[in-house]
């Protein structure tokens, strides 16, 4: 019983394939006799079709009947071929169809090219080809160590280091000799006394990456020693995004610390500003300060020492874990109330928002100046104005 269905089953076969034919040929250029490779022979008004191989030949099965052939490729005419006739269980050859050139002239194509350099790799390749010695980070690390802003961020970069949470300082070298850009672009700091921009406004959500030159091209400004700086922002994105970004940092010896000092300060202090608490009193802005050294009367210097806030005296409090985190909303809307015209302007948009909060206690800290004697022929220096004890900061 199952031999004779092989053999039913072989005979409907032959019996279906005979009644199509084949269709074989190859395809050359005009001109210079070479195969064409990859040529699209399709019958017309059907999806029947066939590609060339690497020597130009192609295969169709059709049924019986006659039909119109397409030859087609990049830059050459179409080739109709009318009235080919397919007979069942037979062979159609076609061989040597000829492409001619199609002679159309293209109009101007513009090609622009922007280099990603977000990931490590991106970041790794232009250090590779760059003329400059130069280092940086790119958003993927970023991304990856969480960091809330750019000033934690580059605190990874080799040779660099920050003061204050905020300055980033290139070699070690001070505030004067380094060199802050936005997009290659120079923008003012917020600190009139500094050189050096506050890198923790920028959330790293909003980053590409940042990249440092330690030493001079002609391209850069020539205002700098130690290193530039330039932060380069994402542009605007192609999707609505919606990022928060949350991260802590543990360290033993300044994290939950009972005995980290503070004072009971202002109702702002946790947004990094004043509301009045910290004000000197009205004399302290006085020419003459009154002290007994200025000649005041002994009831002025009281009053004018009691006129300080007893606020600002120092108490004990547990310190908590080191916190930033961040939220960044982006997106981009067409100014055409018609969502299928492309051509019109769109207006792109991002907001970010960012906040932190560091502890720093120290147990053992020493504080000091030297003076001259008040002889002039003792040139050495003495070491005076000595003090001891612990010291503790909390920066937002």
């Amino acid at each position: 019983m199952r031999n004779l269905l092989i053999v039913v089953f072989s005979a409907f076969t032959t019996f279906s394939f005979a009644q199509n034919g084949i269709i074989r040929g190859s395809v050359i250029e005009y001109k210079t006799g070479e195969t064409v490779t990859g040529a699209l022979v399709v019958i017309k008004n059907t999806t029947n079709a066939a590609a060339t191989d690497l020597d130009g030949k192609f295969t169709l099965n059709a049924k019986e009947g006659v039909y119109d052939l397409e030859v087609s490729f990049i830059s050459f005419k179409t080739l109709t071929i009318t009235g080919v006739q397919v007979k069942a269980n037979d062979v159609t050859l076609l061989n040597n169809l000829r492409l001619k050139d199609d002679d159309v002239a293209l109009d101007e194509i513009v090609v622009t090219v922007e280099a990603i350099r977000t990931s490590e790799e991106a970041i790794m390749s232009v250090k590779k080809r760059s003329a400059s010695m130069m280092d940086g980070i790119s958003s993927e690390k970023m991304q990856l160590s969480g960091d809330g802003n750019a000033a934690e961020a580059a605190k990874r970069i080799t040779g660099v280091s920050v003061e204050g949470g905020k300055y980033v300082y290139v070699r070690g070298l001070g505030d004067r000799y380094s060199k802050t850009t936005l997009n290659g672009m120079d923008i003012p700091g917020l600190d009139p006394d500094r050189n050096a921009l506050q890198m923790d406004i920028f959330p790293t959500s909003l980053v590409n990456n940042i990249t440092i030159s330690k030493n001079f091209t002609a391209d850069m400004p020539a205002d700098f020693t130690g290193g530039l700086i330039n932060v380069e922002t994402k542009d605007f994105p192609d999707k609505k995004i919606f990022d928060v970004s949350v991260s802590t940092a543990f360290n033993p010896n300044m994290h939950f610390r009972s005995d980290f000092l503070t004072y009971k300060g202002g109702k702002t202090d946790f947004l990094g500003f004043d509301d009045g608490t910290r004000g000197l009193p009205n004399d302290a802005t006085l020419q003459k300060i009154p002290t007994p050294i200025s000649g005041a009367s002994s009831p002025d210097v009281n009053s004018f020492v009691s006129s300080f806030n007893p606020q600002l005296g120092a108490t004990q409090k547990t310190s908590l874990l080191d916190f930033s985190g961040g939220i960044s909303i982006g997106n981009q809307k067409s100014l055409s109330k018609d969502s299928n015209d492309f051509t019109a302007p769109t207006i792109g948009y991002v907001f970010s928002l960012s906040y932190k909060s560091e502890y720093k206690h120290y147990d053992e800290v020493a504080f000091g100046e030297y003076q001259r004697y008040n002889d002039p022929n003792v040139y050495d220096m003495r070491y005076a104005t000595v003090q001891n004890g612990q010291m503790s900061e909390r920066s937002f």
